[in-house]
């Protein structure tokens, strides 16, 4: 599961390959997964990972994580969420967004004209 936050980047979640109560949260840049889970977060370090940084934690404390933030949402637009000195974060999320928007069968703010070529 990929979650794109707004203040922290991208955050991958996967299950762990050594035990089914732990997931393993990924993310790309340091911080990122103490920013979503906690400054208690033991975020580690590897080389040679797609992920450079990452956090073995259980199921539920990451499940009740998540539920937490997405009950005490408060932005409007997730990309006007993001702090003005994160202009790199910035500028992923709007290629990410851009990218994904290709993927709608007509283009966003527009009326329902399908896009040539799109079935």
């Amino acid at each position: 599961m990929w979650i794109l936050d707004p203040r922290a980047g991208l955050i991958s979640i996967i299950a762990s390959d050594r035990d089914p109560s732990v997931l393993v949260c990924r993310a790309r840049t340091p911080g990122s997964l103490k920013t979503v889970f906690g400054d208690g977060t033991e975020e580690v370090e590897l080389d040679g990972r797609d992920y450079a940084y990452r956090a073995f934690l259980p199921r539920e404390f990451v499940a009740e994580t998540i539920a937490t933030r997405l009950l005490t949402l408060d932005y409007f637009n997730v990309k006007g969420a993001i702090p003005r000195e994160k202009r790199s974060l910035a500028h992923a999320f709007h290629d990410v967004w851009e990218i994904f928007a290709r993927l709608q069968p007509w283009p966003p703010y527009s009326r329902r004209t399908p896009r040539k070529g799109a079935k």
